[in-house]
């Protein structure tokens, strides 16, 4: 199976083991290069509409970055938009789908853009990613597994 780059046009090859890690309705990246090109193109968000969330800690502790995340891929990507110059913001917004909430990972205020980082879908996780682009008119890039070599994984 072979996915395009949103960004430069480029075809990324995916394994078929990989294949549930593919978010649908995200853009696709090549390379930590088109997805910083991603984020650029994201659609700035008024701060104040969003709702404030408060995370529970992760139980990763990273010591060059000084907090808690939840996984070993979202501080890869954390120390990523640290090098890159890019303010992040962690787990800070939720927002209600369905009957539950939705936290995207990651949201950078200069871009009004959320990142969410995925290793494997669990039941429901693509419906919920899918329906948060129905519902809210906020950029959302997925950062998914078979990604994860870029980032020294």
């Amino acid at each position: 199976m072979k996915l395009i780059c949103d960004v430069c046009g480029s075809a990324i090859k995916i394994n078929q083991k990989n294949r549930s890690t593919i978010d649908p309705t995200s853009k696709n990246f090549c390379s930590k290069d088109c997805l910083l090109g991603l984020i650029r193109m994201c659609h700035p968000v008024p701060q104040s509409e969003l709702t404030m969330n408060y995370p529970d800690t992760g139980n990763i502790w990273s010591v060059d970055l000084r907090r808690f995340f939840r996984s070993s891929y979202e501080v890869e990507v954390a120390r990523f938009l640290t090098e890159s110059d890019i303010e992040y913001e962690y787990e800070q917004y939720l927002f209600p789908i369905k009957n539950t909430v939705y936290i995207p990972d990651f949201f950078l205020p200069e871009y009004g853009c959320f990142l969410e980082v995925k290793g494997r879908f669990g039941i429901g996780s693509k419906e919920k990613l899918k329906v948060f682009r129905e519902v809210y008119d906020y950029s959302l890039i997925t950062i998914p597994w078979h990604r994860r070599g870029l980032f020294g994984l």
